[in-house]
């Protein structure tokens, strides 16, 4: 996948984060408004922890409230990414993977990428790759102008 991601990665740019809550979308506001002062392109924007992952059946639950990160980027002209919950297999997962690096070797971990292949049987793994397929979908030339005025 990181193939196509070459006539983006050739030049500097953004991906906003925020969560569905209202400060929480007036901090994500500051740094769009940063982003246009400087004319850093804006890749897009991603709403993170909108519900939360049961870990026993992997339904997502509406925790938190939802859908500020998709208004706020119709409401500035963004791409939206997608909605990514929070997820307690994932962070599991990086908690064991972050130990374990200690005994394996850098080679060893770039030729398998073992916690690529346990975290693609997440639940949150579908909504973070169609986040990146709405990323790689977007036309060119939205990608160099949605930084706005």
């Amino acid at each position: 996948m990181m193939e196509h991601l070459a006539p983006v990665a050739d030049r500097m740019s953004a991906i906003i984060v925020t969560t569905p809550q209202a400060v929480a979308l007036a901090d994500a506001a500051k740094c769009l408004s940063f982003t246009r002062a400087v004319s850093l392109p804006v890749l897009g924007l991603i709403e993170n922890m909108s519900g939360y992952v049961c870990p026993c059946c992997g339904e997502v639950s509406n925790v938190f409230s939802t859908g500020g990160g998709q208004g706020m980027a119709r409401r500035e002209g963004l791409t939206f990414l997608g909605s990514l919950p929070v997820d307690t297999e994932l962070v599991t997962l990086l908690d064991a993977a972050e130990g374990a690096q200690a005994d394996v070797s850098v080679e060893d971990q770039q030729a398998e990428f073992p916690l690529l292949h346990r975290y693609e049987r997440t639940a949150s793994f579908k909504l973070f790759h169609q986040a990146i397929g709405t990323l790689l979908q977007a036309p060119e030339a939205q990608l160099g102008a949605s930084s706005g005025p």
